[in-house]
């Protein structure tokens, strides 16, 4: 069933889960409902502390318990170190303008306490005996963390914004969120090897800008960005938040495919010469995430099944076959 209006879909929502079967059968409803209509045009609207919107990603996070008190817990005991702490507010001036595009009333103090105590749980968690010498651990705090926290927090309140942010990093994407950017160094080599099977004559374009301008490798000026940040860096963010709705539901490791999709859908432009400039000074044109989303559904077909995996692993799993020096 496809819900048609905002009623019907809260009623859906609002629906108990007494069992796993019944979060598997919303889970696949949902699923359903972002691929083929997308959600309701209210979903930034909030409702008991949450959006529509906010409500779903909680249930594709799998998220059913929240503990303020553990979090307001965190909140007196923790404490980060001032150098830390002036990172995170440098960087969440930055991050609320954009934000502020999705929901006025952000409050950067909020943003401010989520980060911080995001990394004094890393930070202790880091320094237990069994986990220092672990590599690609989690980092306490990576620049770029403000925005995708912020997009959580944009939808619901404080702490379940803490625990949604917590969860997608921790299991859905921890190499993305680690010092040497492992997670997204590995997707934006892939997004050079899916390119060549899906867009053979973009990727020779490429391959000539690459020899003739850009003198490294091309996945390096034009994907990594945009992988690194999960798109949040692509205007409008109101366009990029349905791509959030995508990326829940299917799995975040598809983000290589939405960059490659949007990419592709700018292919007149630089098979022309243009947007080159726009991509090196970060500058990005907008994204449409209706077209992206459809496009990035017809690349993930034609995409060989040893790529695929990669491409499923490479947010979590450290992949030998693809070299892992700094593109």
């Amino acid at each position: 069933m496809i819900f048609s209006t905002e009623t019907e879909f809260k009623q859906f929502l609002n629906e108990k889960i007494e069992k796993p079967e019944d979060l598997q059968k919303k889970l696949k409803q949902l699923k359903k409902q972002i691929l083929l209509k997308g959600l309701p045009t209210q979903s930034q609207e909030k409702t008991a502390g949450c959006t529509i919107r906010g409500t779903v990603w909680k249930i594709l996070l799998k998220i059913q318990t929240i503990s303020t008190e553990k979090y307001l817990n965190y909140i007196q005991n923790g404490g980060i170190s001032e150098k830390q702490s002036q990172k995170i507010n440098n960087d969440v001036v930055r991050a609320s303008r954009k934000l502020k595009e999705i929901n006025s009333q952000i409050s950067e103090n909020c943003l401010k306490r989520v980060l911080g105590v995001f990394s004094y749980k890393i930070e202790k968690h880091n320094k237990k005996p069994a986990v220092i010498s672990q590599p690609h651990k989690v980092s306490p705090y990576v620049q770029g963390m403000p925005l995708i926290c912020g997009f959580f927090l944009c939808n619901m309140p404080e702490v379940d914004a803490f625990c949604s942010f917590q969860k997608l990093i921790l299991n859905h994407c921890p190499l993305y969120f680690e010092q040497q950017n492992i997670g997204p160094t590995q997707g934006t080599k892939l997004s050079r090897l899916i390119l060549q099977k899906v867009d053979p004559e973009l990727f020779a374009t490429f391959l000539k800008f690459e020899k003739e301008k850009f003198f490294s490798p091309f996945e390096k000026i034009l994907f990594f960005n945009p992988i690194l940040s999960f798109c949040t860096e692509i205007p409008p963010a109101n366009q990029v938040i349905m791509i959030w709705d995508f990326l829940l539901a299917f799995g975040v490791h598809l983000n290589v495919v939405i960059v490659i999709a949007y990419v592709i859908l700018l292919r007149q432009e630089f098979l022309s010469g243009k947007l080159l400039s726009n991509f090196t000074s970060r500058k990005f044109p907008e994204i449409d995430a209706k077209a992206t989303i459809s496009l990035a559904v017809s690349i993930i077909r034609e995409i060989p099944e040893q790529l695929n995996k990669d491409l499923i692993n490479h947010t979590h799993k450290f992949l030998p076959n693809l070299s892992t020096e700094q593109i």
